[in-house]
């Protein structure tokens, strides 16, 4: 029997004040992939310089999908995918809930060189926590976790915390 196995909101703030590097260096990753870089990964420019309260969910599902098919489930429950920022934040902010499952960023896609598509996760492999690229293209593992963001969320900083101007 097919079930969407979603996990309970919570509330995260994303500091788009910081650059990439540093919410990279905030996460304590004991490896990242060379290919994680603000020009693959840019910040959404409206965003930076404000500090921004965010509902997410991991949804998890019973049976293999493709990312299409995970983010059409999470637009029926009011979300979207999260992008690498809003991953960064649950890296840090919770750094051994991927030592339990991976948990991908599905809204961050770099195209590379090979016209591949990667999005970023986070994950343990050999004791140590990764922040790694994936090419998440064919159907996906039930082990892996999806970062969603509610889509209440972005409408009109709801939960919008403070801006710094200095950026």
């Amino acid at each position: 029997m097919k079930k969407i196995l979603s996990e309970k909101e919570w509330i995260i703030t994303v500091d788009y004040s910081q650059t990439l590097k540093r919410m990279i260096t905030n996460g304590n990753y004991d490896w990242i992939h060379s290919d994680i870089t603000k020009e693959h990964f840019p910040l959404p420019t409206k965003l930076i310089g404000w500090k921004l309260g965010v509902s997410i969910k991991l949804f998890h599902f019973s049976w293999q999908m493709s990312n299409k098919d995970v983010i059409a489930e999470m637009n029926k429950g009011g979300y979207r995918p999260a992008i690498l920022a809003e991953l960064l934040v649950l890296g840090e902010t919770n750094p051994k809930l991927q030592s339990q499952f991976p948990i991908i960023a599905l809204g961050s896609v770099w195209q590379d060189t090979d016209d591949d598509c990667n999005m970023p996760f986070l994950y343990v492999r050999f004791n140590e926590r990764e922040l790694n690229l994936n090419q998440f293209d064919n159907d996906l593992s039930i082990d892996y976790r999806f970062l969603a963001v509610h889509k209440s969320s972005d409408q009109g900083f709801k939960r919008l915390i403070s801006f710094s101007p200095n950026h």
